[in-house]
């Protein structure tokens, strides 16, 4: 982290008060209920592209759904409990199932058209690249 990226809160205050929500309702969400989000998530980026990948192990991919709009990547999906067999209960239970949302605030705007998703050994990846219209331009100064 160089010392330009402490200053992004001058370029867009409202993005990086949106991101203090987000972090905010995170942390309070896994103290009073069922623990940390799902799926757990790392976002890695560049100039160009944001990448994103869930850990959504035991979840069938045809029931995943993955929606962008504007700066707002959400993941959404169902992750159902498995059948024990007849004359079977739990003795210790970790692993939760259920409908699932997961919502992720992008750092600039993606080209919608171009991004792409896989799902592999419980693993998905989403590649979001950067749209056109949001890189930055340099403007050329006249002089007079």
């Amino acid at each position: 982290m160089t010392w330009l990226d402490e200053l992004d809160w001058l370029v867009d205050p409202w993005q990086q008060l949106e991101r203090l929500r987000q972090e905010t309702n995170r942390l309070f969400r896994g103290l009073l209920d069922r623990g940390p989000e799902f799926p757990a998530v790392n976002v890695s980026g560049s100039d160009d592209e944001v990448v994103v990948t869930a850990d959504l192990p035991g979840v069938d991919p045809g029931k995943i759904d993955v929606e962008v709009s504007d700066q707002t990547l959400t993941i959404r999906g169902e992750r159902r409990e498995p059948e024990l067999p007849k004359d079977s209960r739990y003795l210790f239970r970790e692993r939760g199932h259920g409908r699932f949302e997961r919502t992720i605030l992008l750092p600039y705007e993606v080209d919608a058209e171009r991004v792409e998703s896989h799902y592999r050994d419980g693993v998905l990846s989403i590649r979001l690249p950067r749209h056109e219209k949001s890189k930055p331009r340099k403007i050329p100064v006249k002089a007079e």
